[in-house]
């Protein structure tokens, strides 16, 4: 988690306060700092104030399409639809329905 906070704190120092909120923003598609895909490598202090960023962040859609953008890849996202179509064969039926998506 490292990278967010020093990629936050360097876009500051430059005046870019657009692209520091990406940089906190980009690895929480949804507000909850516990869903963070990796490491937390940061002080209880900066873990704090990331949590309370994300959480009062209104996400505008550049922080939602760089989400997007940064967590799939076609290689992956080609994996997801596969998974789909390999359960909903398999149940006979759109398996988001049976999960309550």
């Amino acid at each position: 988690m490292r990278h967010i906070i020093d990629g936050y704190r360097f876009m500051t120092s430059l005046g870019c306060d657009d692209c520091a909120q990406i940089c906190l923003t980009h690895s929480f598609p949804y507000k909850d700092i516990l869903s963070y895909n990796g490491q937390n490598d940061c002080t209880a202090e900066e873990t704090e104030f990331i949590k309370s960023f994300i959480e009062n962040t209104k996400y505008d859609d550049y922080d939602k399409l760089i989400q997007l953008c940064d967590d799939l890849t076609i290689p992956k996202w080609k994996a997801f639809l596969e998974l789909k179509d390999y359960f909903d064969k398999k149940t006979e039926t759109d398996i988001y329905k049976l999960i309550g998506v």
